[in-house]
């Protein structure tokens, strides 16, 4: 892709005399992975439009200084890109980190949302609590393989275009909410400044989910955004229903969001044994929170902590 970043108030603190601008240390690490990544980088500046004064020179320098890595840099005009990058245009880019007791939780619930970061080229990492096989402990069948775990993962976080996966060091039905937990993320939500966070919800019944949902909201406790996702639409109900109160618009990434749920069969192969197909059951919810949110396919939130402010840099 060719992304196009604007610089003052983007790259750096904004107004004149420009030699005092100060770089943002977060944008220019961003910037510098989509480089490394091999997109086509472009800076582009109106720097001397009004005063016809020429900034070319000053401004290599500069961004040679604040270690900006690009392939071209435009002054005076705007090029033709797919991702224009502007503190007058879009939002800047954010660092999303999507948290899932288990594989296929994050997937099923906000799949098509991360999609749709990852379109507006945002970061997203993706963060599963466990690390183990997946056995019943009604019956002693291993229901995923810690292969399985790994491969189908991998196959879903490649169809999301996720730029990391993490795993947890904790057991399948034994995740805990303690010490450990909450420090194994927050060093992670750190790690990658971390601004947006997408993790199960309070109310849930299932005791893992319930467990990451804690550790989440200890070790995200300086995380300005955070968000819960629904799960998958089966019999598990709870007195405390959940509360949608932010929908996101997912029309054009549904049908990869399928693509990625479809990556974990081996839960599509439980699910289908108990009477429960996986894709019809996501998208009847789909539908659902569209029909609410006043467009075809809908992911549900219920906001946790939303705050409004300049993008941190």
């Amino acid at each position: 892709m060719k992304y196009c970043f604007d610089i003052d108030n983007t790259i750096c603190s904004g107004g004149v005399p420009y030699e005092e601008a100060k770089p943002f240390s977060k944008v220019v690490k961003r910037i510098n992975e989509l480089y490394d990544e091999g997109h086509h980088i472009i800076i582009s500046t109106s720097r001397g439009h009004w005063s016809g004064e020429n900034w070319f020179e000053f401004t290599e320098g500069q961004l040679k200084e604040w270690g900006v890595k690009y392939h071209e840099l435009e002054v005076g005009k705007k090029p033709g890109v797919d991702i224009f990058v502007d503190d007058r245009a879009v939002p800047k880019m954010k660092h999303i980190m999507a948290i899932g007791a288990h594989p296929d939780d994050i997937e099923f619930g906000c799949g098509g949302t991360l999609l749709k970061h990852k379109l507006r080229g945002d970061k997203v990492i993706y963060v599963c609590m466990t690390d183990t096989q997946s056995v019943d402990k009604t019956t002693g069948k291993v229901i995923r393989s810690h292969e399985q775990l790994k491969k189908e993962t991998q196959c879903a976080a490649d169809e999301l275009g996720v730029d990391e996966i993490h795993y947890l060091p904790f057991t399948d039905l034994n995740v805990p909410f303690n010490l450990e937990s909450v420090s194994e993320l927050e060093r992670l939500i750190k790690k990658y400044e971390i601004d947006t966070i997408y993790t199960h919800w309070a109310g849930d019944s299932n005791q893992d989910h319930i467990a990451t949902f804690k550790t989440t909201m200890a070790a995200a406790r300086y995380v300005p955004n955070v968000y819960c996702y629904e799960q998958i639409p089966i019999p598990r109900q709870s007195e405390n229903p959940m509360n949608i109160n932010y929908f996101v618009d997912i029309d054009t990434t549904f049908e990869q969001k399928i693509k990625a749920a479809e990556c974990h069969q081996s839960q599509y192969t439980k699910y289908s044994k108990a009477g429960f197909d996986v894709s019809k059951n996501l998208k009847t919810m789909a539908l659902y929170r569209g029909i609410q949110a006043n467009c075809t396919y809908a992911e549900g939130f219920h906001i946790i902590k939303k705050v409004e402010n300049d993008y941190p840099r």
